[in-house]
């Protein structure tokens, strides 16, 4: 057997009957072990399997685009029934996908209806955003509401989450026959920020290695109960909603370790984070980028924390400068700090390690299956070459995007008889072999004729005294017809003007790339999971004086 050739649910119940008594999710109060999961997951699959969900048309009868299952939506904070929706969902065949907790009733009707959900998971407190648009969505046949003591009354047609688990015996019923397939769909909807969310549709097989990080070296059910025990105990600052959250958690399961969540409503809670750390000596943390690392350095600073257990730092969908990563390093020099790059469309693709004894690393290091194109998409570049690439990835991809041939075939295009993923991110391959990232071809500004890319400049705007966090948009401009403009956040009790912030970057990036307008807010405004609000970066710059 390759990878890929088995299904993340029956992995997961192989460890499950080799660490029966070990814990799996720990979330605030409640623990839950191996087995004890794995019973809960299949009393959900259950649910679902009595209801008459599942796969109705296999894989190989289905072009790319198309989906023969039923699909499950998770609107959850983070929440161990996020992480058994998803398995359960596998175990029934079941197609599991992630919705923002941030959408309205508007956003929500549009994306169930684009996912074609037939059934939902919703917690208590965010069942009011469905509650107005239930009776639009014919499909969702089965909604599952669970009690998080918020006092939420019950959604029209809705079960009790905990009561319809507890009244299947998994052992019985439409579940017996049902054996899940690597070829079953993982569906990862993207957040939107350059239009409409697009479903990304995984194998679950090669979601396995290629998002969730198993082993390469596990090829069968017992390879992977056979060397899970790693001792792994994982919290995921990030939400679940993303696949960054998500990821973290099931890389852990995979290893057979554990999951810690702390009590979460929707915003990072950083006290909370290290008291968690330290009372269930937590071992790698996820966080993303600057935006988590921040608060997280003040609270530390601020309170009566430890952190010594914590042994690796990984962080994933957003970078973390440099001056923010010296800054936990000083406080804990024996932290492995993990610079993860990957996107919904393409997996995981390329790392870079930071330590006390290594603390600056430029470039990231690529697996053998990541390379940079050329701008034409006809070549590999080459170490050394100056030409602005696109970041691509070969092997084991995604299967394309739900319900829409067009934008498959743009993104996975196919190259001297390869396909690949070009998911719109551009690059450099430095000497030494590895690359640069410049950011989203989306992000680029064209200010005179220049290219500029917005991630490149808000780094080094980040490593600017007394900057906090910085936004980088295209504001429109008679002369330049865009010009490069930095929404700052700085210190309390700080100032900075656009003259000094130039002179701070002169020699760090290019002249062409240094802003040409500077607004100062009290607060740059990302999403939960940490990334940036171009959107809300556009307005403050339409509504700013022009100067």
């Amino acid at each position: 057997m390759e990878p890929g050739s088995v299904a993340l649910a029956s992995i997961l119940k192989g460890i499950a009957a080799a660490r029966p008594d070990s814990e799996h999710t720990v979330n605030g109060a409640r623990r839950l072990t191996w087995s004890e999961s794995d019973r809960r997951t299949d009393q959900l699959a259950g649910v679902l399997a009595e209801a008459g969900l599942g796969c109705h048309t296999e894989r190989a009868d289905l072009p790319p685009h198309r989906s023969g299952q039923d699909h499950l939506g998770i609107l959850t904070h983070n929440r161990l029934e996020y992480l058994e929706s998803m398995i359960g969902a596998l175990k029934a065949r079941v197609a599991p996908f992630n919705i923002n907790y941030r959408y309205g009733p508007a956003e929500l009707e549009q994306l169930l209806t684009l996912a074609s959900a037939s059934a939902l998971v919703v917690q208590g407190a965010l069942a009011e955003r469905i509650r107005p648009v239930i009776d639009r969505l014919p499909r969702l046949g089965l909604l599952l509401q669970i009690d998080d003591g918020s006092g939420a009354d019950l959604l029209p047609g809705a079960l009790d989450y905990e009561d319809a688990l507890n009244r299947v015996d998994p052992t019985r019923g439409g579940l017996a026959d049902v054996t899940p397939s690597p070829d079953d769909l993982y569906l990862l909807f993207t957040g939107g920020t350059t239009g409409m969310p697009k479903g990304v549709m995984w194998r679950n097989g090669d979601a396995v290695t290629e998002c969730f990080n198993g082993s390469r070296r596990a090829n069968t059910i017992e390879d992977f109960a056979g060397a899970a025990d790693t001792g792994l105990r994982s919290l995921p600052a990030a939400p679940f909603m993303h696949g960054a959250g998500h990821w973290s958690a099931m890389r852990a399961l995979l290893g057979g370790g554990t999951v810690v969540i702390p009590e979460h409503d929707g915003r990072l809670d950083p006290h909370a984070v290290w008291s968690t750390i330290d009372r269930e000596q937590v071992n790698l943390m996820l966080i993303v980028g600057d935006a988590f690392a921040r608060p997280l350095i003040e609270a530390y600073d601020r309170g009566n924390h430890d952190g010594s257990s914590l042994n690796v730092l990984v962080t994933g969908g957003a970078a973390l400068s440099a001056g923010v990563a010296r800054q936990i390093l000083d406080r804990l020099p024996t932290v492995m700090i993990v610079d993860g790059f990957g996107s919904s469309e393409a997996g995981g693709q390329m790392t870079r390690v930071t330590t006390s004894g290594n603390p600056d690393t430029p470039g990231f290091k690529v697996n053998d299956r990541t390379f940079v194109l050329s701008e034409d998409r006809q070549r590999h570049l080459h170490p050394g070459e100056d030409e602005v690439g696109w970041l691509a990835r070969s092997g084991r991809l995604p299967l394309g995007y739900l319900d829409d041939a067009e934008a498959t075939s743009a993104t996975y295009p196919t190259v001297d008889g390869e396909r690949l993923v070009v998911p719109g991110d551009r690059a450099r391959v430095l000497e030494d072999g590895t690359v640069h990232l410049l950011g989203r071809e989306s992000s680029c500004i064209n200010t005179g004729g220049e290219k500029v890319f917005a991630q490149e400049v808000e780094l080094a705007v980040v490593g600017v005294p007394a900057v906090v966090d910085c936004l980088v948009i295209g504001a429109p401009d008679e002369r330049f017809g865009s010009v490069v403009t930095a929404i700052v956040e700085l210190e309390p009790g700080h100032s900075i003007d656009l003259d000094s912030l130039r002179e701070a970057l002169t020699g760090v990036i290019a002249d062409y790339k240094l802003p040409r307008r500077l607004i100062v807010e009290d607060r740059v405004r990302r999403g939960p999971n940490g990334k940036a609000d171009y959107g809300w970066a556009r307005q403050v710059a339409d509504s700013a004086p022009k100067r």
